[in-house]
């Protein structure tokens, strides 16, 4: 009888763990979506900043070989 109780005992502990343990893990999730739903916006705004710098210089690296001149641009 004892070791029935002990079993029991073992196998609520487990489940009991279990659960706590499975909670944890939504809650985790549920935070993860939270904050990639949140950075994604972030992320592409910051792609399309980056792409628009990316273009303003590249105008300017024209700007400064016509500025040169050819002499300068044949060194």
């Amino acid at each position: 009888m004892g070791h029935v109780i002990t079993i029991s005992f073992a196998v609520i502990a487990a489940a009991t763990s279990y659960g706590a343990l499975s909670n944890r893990v939504d809650e985790l999730e549920n935070r993860v979506d939270t904050l990639e739903n949140s950075l994604m916006p972030l992320l592409r705004t910051l792609e399309k900043d980056i792409n628009e710098v990316k273009v303003k210089v590249a105008e300017i690296g024209v700007d400064v070989r016509w500025l040169k001149g050819p002499a300068d641009q044949e060194k």
